[in-house]
């Protein structure tokens, strides 16, 4: 993880947590919105191809702050290019991390518009099918469809340009209601 020599010193003194930042305050201020565009031309329709549900709740180009937090790794250290973007433009530091040791789990971010194109139609498809097999109407009430809307967005942050396939990015990505961001979590 590249950053700077400031934030290495606030990590190292006793009692030190390592916390996730919301997805609205990540470096790029793009990240995100390239898996937002692809997930906004999906939604969930009926058996007369009428819109019933989307996963995005936004109209615009501007980006909501979602209740969603991530930590971003790189698998392989001491990459030129990663110094310059992430850490203090070399003045920084790269601090490594055993997976043995990191309880959330960590998920690998896609370079490909196909695949993630691909997870977002998998998961409207099967949100199709529950609506139908369980004759749901009011969708955005339904606790499986608020939690799919959930996933979804997550997975917008987890899909980056293949311009950035050199930093084979994995991430920590949860979500927290904003109530409890900074509460410990659960024993």
């Amino acid at each position: 993880h590249y950053t700077s020599l400031d934030t290495l010193d606030k990590l190292t003194r006793p009692g030190a947590k390592f916390r996730l930042s919301n997805t609205a305050y990540l470096n790029d201020p793009k990240e995100g919105k390239l898996g937002m565009k692809l997930l906004a031309d999906l939604s969930v329709t009926d058996s007369d191809n009428n819109k019933i549900w989307s996963p995005l709740q936004i109209d615009d180009e501007a980006l909501p702050i979602y209740p969603t937090f991530i930590a971003s790794f790189m698998q392989k250290p001491d990459k030129l290019p990663m110094w310059v973007q992430y850490g203090d433009k070399g003045a920084g530091c790269c601090l490594g991390f055993s997976c043995d040791y990191v309880t959330e789990p960590l998920y690998a971010v896609q370079y490909s518009e196909d695949k993630i194109k691909s997870f977002f139609s998998h998961v409207i498809k099967i949100l199709e099918n529950y609506q139908h097999n369980f004759s749901i109407y009011d969708c955005d009430s339904d606790p499986v469809f608020k939690y799919a809307r959930n996933i979804l967005i997550q997975g917008c942050f987890l899909y980056k340009a293949d311009s950035y396939e050199h930093e084979d990015e994995v991430r920590i990505i949860m979500f927290v209601l904003f109530s409890k961001a900074k509460a410990s979590p659960p024993a």
